[in-house]
């Protein structure tokens, strides 16, 4: 869906891909329980997909991150006021990514339950997805293999 979404009655994805950019769109409910997909593409990197909650079932759900080449973002793809429901491992892509460092996925506040956690599904080589509970949010540490590299020689002088 891209363009201004001003649909309040949240969203439940039991299968298949929800494809959503971080445009003008209205906060609400997201619970993705039975294996779909909820895709989301960064329109800038100031913008985030607003939540009030995102529920995460038992049905292997996934959570696609599309940054768009976008670099140093000061907002993260998605951001939502609770998490709750995680009751398994969540797969997470993330897709375009074009500069080392580190990029903010996910960000949340409130009371996480569930025994879920996030696990790497396809990322970049060279990217690593990190769970950080004391924190609230999820993130890719990412280097590129293209990143230039400085070598230093050092010569010996007798």
């Amino acid at each position: 869906m891209n363009g201004t979404n001003s649909y309040t009655g949240g969203t439940t994805i039991s299968s298949g891909i929800l494809a959503l950019t971080t445009t003008a769109n209205v906060a609400m409910a997201y619970t993705n329980t039975a294996g779909g997909t909820l895709s989301v593409t960064a329109a800038n990197p100031t913008t985030s997909l607003p939540m009030t909650s995102l529920t995460l079932g038992s049905g292997l759900p996934t959570l696609t991150f599309n940054l768009g080449g976008f670099r140093n973002f000061s907002a993260p793809p998605h951001q939502r006021r609770r998490k709750s429901g995680d009751e398994c491992s969540v797969s997470v892509n993330v897709q375009n990514v074009v500069q080392s460092g580190t990029n903010v996925l996910l960000q949340y506040s409130g009371t996480r339950s569930g025994a879920g956690n996030f696990v790497a599904g396809s990322i970049p080589s060279g990217a690593t997805i990190t769970d950080d509970v004391a924190n609230k949010r999820l993130f890719l540490v990412y280097v590129s293999p293209n990143q230039p590299r400085v070598i230093i020689s050092v010569a010996q002088h007798e």
